[in-house]
C-alpha cells in the first residue's frame, strides 16, 4: 500500500508503509461507510509491524485521535489495533482509553490488551 496523507507537504505517497490499497488515514475519517472505516482502523495495528519510526508514530497519532471518539465500535476497533501493535508506546493510549471510556466492555478489552502487550 502507499500511505497518502493529503495534509503532508508535496502530497506524495510514502512507499514505506505496507498494505493492500488506498490510504488507511483517508479511510479512517468520519463520513466513510462504517464497516470500511472500522476495518481500516483495525488494520492500522496490522500494518504497524515493521514500519519506520516515523510511520509508526503516524499510526499511533491517528489511533490516539480516534481513541477520543465516544462511539463504541470505534473504541473497540482502536483497542484491537493497539493490541496488535508490537510497541510499548501503544500501552499509554490503551490505558488512557480504559480510563476515559464509560463503557465497561471497552475498558475490559483495553485492559486485556495492556496485559498482553506487557507480556510481549
Amino acid at each position: 500500500m502507499r500511505w497518502f496523507d493529503p495534509e503532508r507537504s508535496g502530497s506524495q505517497p510514502d512507499e514505506n508503509v505496507r498494505g493492500r490499497s488506498g490510504s488507511h488515514s483517508e479511510y479512517t475519517a468520519l463520513g466513510v461507510p462504517q464497516a470500511l472505516r472500522l476495518a481500516a482502523i483495525r488494520s492500522l495495528g496490522t500494518i504497524s509491524t515493521g514500519q519506520t519510526n516515523v510511520n509508526l508514530q503516524r499510526i499511533l497519532d491517528r489511533l490516539q485521535e480516534l481513541s477520543r471518539e465516544s462511539f463504541f465500535l470505534t473504541q473497540v476497533s482502536v483497542t484491537i489495533a493497539l493490541g496488535q501493535m508490537e510497541t510499548p508506546k501503544a500501552i499509554g493510549i490503551l490505558q488512557s482509553l480504559a480510563d476515559q471510556t464509560p463503557d465497561g466492555r471497552v475498558r475490559r478489552i483495553a485492559e486485556e490488551a495492556v496485559q498482553k502487550s506487557r507480556k510481549m
